[in-house]
């Protein structure tokens, strides 16, 4: 019969072994979450990069729009075509600065589900902000090259050729218009809808969505 010493001897070198398994456990799976985390970040440096060139870009458009649209103050079209590329360019820095600080709020200290969260709800913001700056270009590039064309070289290309434009713009309504009918199409089949999201959200972010799906699995296991 064994004696009740040895046997508490024996439970406390096991509790005592528990625990340094539990350490060793956590301390693996805390090395493991910093660095898929690292990656993480790692994978979303290209979006932040393509932000803040966006960012840029509004306040490159920004500088001739205002030299157009203040030297004019007429409320001819090349004076609303400024203050439209003048708009649009705040629209990009506007946007650009909401997703970087969308992006930045990844915390590893934060469970899975909010870093999961978080990432779910910049890729809503991603796809909804690239529709709003990207399917104006229909008619925007308009706009744009008479600010360029008249901050360059002073010429007003829609006085010159007005019905030519008028004819651009309608083009551009009827591509715009079809384009909005068939995304509408689209997102009430669910296989195109997720080809569609997955295509919107970009390289970055789904590559984000895939390293956090890896960090839930792995603290499952």
């Amino acid at each position: 019969m064994s004696n009740p010493m040895e046997l508490d001897d024996l439970k406390a070198a096991w509790q005592a072994m528990d625990r340094k398994l539990e350490q060793q456990n956590g301390l693996l799976l805390l090395q493991a979450r910093e660095s898929q985390f690292k990656t993480l970040r790692r994978r979303l440096l290209p979006l932040r990069f393509g932000q803040a060139l966006q960012m840029l870009f509004g306040v490159a458009l920004i500088l001739p729009s205002v030299t157009v649209w203040s030297s004019l103050r007429d409320g001819s079209a090349l004076f609303w075509a400024g203050i439209v590329m003048h708009v649009y360019g705040v629209m990009l820095i506007v946007t650009g600065g909401i997703m970087q600080g969308l992006l930045s709020e990844f915390d590893r200290g934060e469970s899975v589900l909010t870093n999961q969260k978080r990432l779910a709800k910049a890729r809503r913001f991603y796809v909804l902000a690239g529709m709003s700056v990207g399917l104006p270009w229909w008619l925007l590039w308009i706009p744009f090259m008479m600010v360029i064309s008249a901050a360059a070289t002073g010429v007003d290309f829609y006085a010159r050729m007005p019905s030519a434009i008028n004819w651009m713009l309608l083009v551009g309504v009827l591509g715009l218009v079809a384009t909005l009918l068939l995304h509408r199409w689209a997102m009430r089949r669910p296989s195109w809808a997720n080809r569609i999201e997955r295509s919107a959200a970009g390289r970055s972010l789904n590559r984000a969505k895939a390293t956090l799906d890896e960090i839930a699995a792995f603290e499952q296991d």
